[in-house]
């Protein structure tokens, strides 16, 4: 036995560490490859998972999305709704001064755009047959429009609505009122 050590030592002689060394060299270089290969599949991602990712993030995106949209068309709309009702506290100061409504928004003491329209961000405001006056959104605004009428509208009686023509704009309004059922087919939303 001792002869074919010698033998084996002799022909690996020109190595540096011998028979044992190649042992050595081979087991070390086998357990790196397979711990380099478990390293390697758990540094990153499947293509499962991240197609698992990308799904939940639709699904989520598809929920919350809309639902923000209206939210911020609501928030839009009250606003409308503030200046709406500044606007009708103003024309009924100036009924109990002339004994009428005004269609011009100067007699109220507004300070109103040159072609007689109030003017915010996002609406506009007017009023029309001495009855009513109305909130609309800009052209570029995707909003409902707010209609209060006047107190003393023989017709309505102070009613105010929120007019819906898309289901978008009768989800706006269905969260700020009821539907009329007395008026307007489903599409007007009464607000007080």
């Amino acid at each position: 036995m001792n002869k074919i050590y010698q033998k084996m030592y002799l022909a690996n002689k020109n190595r540096s560490g011998g028979v044992l060394d190649g042992f050595t060299r081979k087991a070390v270089g086998i357990f790196y490859s397979k711990f380099h290969r478990s390293v390697a599949r758990s540094a990153g991602f499947t293509l499962i998972e991240l197609l698992v990712v990308v799904l939940i993030i639709g699904i989520l995106a598809a929920i919350a999305v809309p639902q923000y949209q209206v939210a911020v068309a609501k928030s839009k709309a009250m606003d409308a709704m503030v200046q709406l009702k500044a606007i009708t506290d103003a024309q009924e100061l100036y009924y109990l001064s002339n004994g009428e409504y005004t269609n011009d928004l100067a007699d109220l003491g507004l300070r109103i755009h040159e072609n007689g329209y109030l003017y915010t961000t996002y609406y506009y405001f007017q009023c029309f047959q001495n009855r009513s006056c109305v909130g609309s959104p800009h052209s570029g605004e995707d909003g409902v429009i707010l209609e209060f009428t006047l107190l003393h509208d023989p017709t309505y009686h102070g009613k105010h609505w929120c007019h819906a023509l898309t289901e978008r704009q009768k989800r706006i309004c269905s969260s700020l009122g009821p539907v009329d059922t007395e008026y307007g087919n489903g599409n007007y939303f009464l607000l007080n």
